[in-house]
């Protein structure tokens, strides 16, 4: 749990299969809750490309995700556009720098929705 002025953020450990070598990758990302699914951000930062994580997970999208001590299999798939844009105000309001981030990049960041297999 990281603190972001007021707001509480939560964090996860991701675990993607690398999509050229097949050995099992850990990232850990900040997440927001949508009922039962998690959704995680492909920000990178604001950088020109995605993130090798989100790049895995398209190739193979059932990860591992990690939250304290409890394992999950998951299932990962890129939010539509309408999913992104109900989701994406809610997220920039808890965590302003992904706006930040969008702004520096001309790629549509991905949100990743994380649903329970």
């Amino acid at each position: 749990m990281l603190e972001n002025g007021p707001r509480k953020i939560s964090l996860l450990k991701l675990v993607t299969k690398g999509r050229k070598t097949g050995k099992n990758h850990m990232v850990e990302l900040i997440q927001f809750s949508d009922g039962d699914r998690m959704i995680v951000i492909a920000s990178k930062g604001g950088s020109p490309t995605h993130p090798d994580w989100y790049l895995n997970l398209v190739a193979n999208p059932n990860v591992q995700v990690k939250i304290g001590e409890v394992n999950s299999s998951m299932y990962a798939s890129t939010a539509t556009a309408t999913d992104k844009k109900r989701l994406w105000p809610k997220i920039v309001e808890k965590f302003p720098l992904y706006e930040e981030f969008q702004y520096k990049t001309s790629r549509d960041i991905p949100l990743v929705i994380l649903s329970p297999k």
